[in-house]
Formats: C-alpha cells, structure tokens, sequence
C-alpha cells in the first residue's frame, strides 16, 4: 500500500457554504504558529511514516500559504519524513 502524507491547512478567506471540511477566516494562531505545531506533530510520528509517496496540502485554502512559509514546511517534512521517494506534491 501506498503512503502518503496530508498537512490540512484550514485558512481559508471566507467559508464556502458547501465546505465541509474544518476551515477557518479568522484565526488567534498565525500561519507561522501553525506550521510550528504541524512541526511537533510530524515529529511525534515521526516512527509511523517511512518512505512516503504522496504529500498533499488539503484545508481551507493551502494555496494562501506564501512560498517562504511552504518551503521551510517542506524542508522540515523532508528532515523528518525523508521525501526522496515522493511522486507527487499536491497542493
């Protein structure tokens, strides 16, 4: 089986009515805050995963993070996941 890793990024500007997902338009934590904690999570499971295949950027609207908040993410998922085998990146 495939594995693959989904980062939800729940920012979004304003809430589409058919969304279902977990979203947010306003928010107490910052972007910057966020991605620390998606941090401590990966490193918490950081035994759990191995060789992942996908990473797909899910929420919200991923898309509103800047690249200069998305490629220190990615650098650190790299660190911790090691993503030398991944295929795909959606974002």
């Amino acid at each position: 089986m495939s594995k693959g890793i989904y980062i939800h990024i729940p920012f979004c500007t304003y809430k589409c009515p058919y969304c279902d997902f977990f979203s947010v338009t306003e928010s107490s934590v910052s972007p910057e805050e966020y991605i620390e904690l998606i941090t401590v999570e990966a490193e918490l499971r950081e035994d759990q995963i191995s060789g992942p295949r996908t990473v797909y950027f899910g929420g919200g609207t991923p898309s509103l993070l800047k690249s200069d908040q998305l490629d220190p993410l990615l650098s650190t998922m790299d660190r911790i996941f090691d993503l030398s085998s991944v295929e795909e990146i959606t974002l």
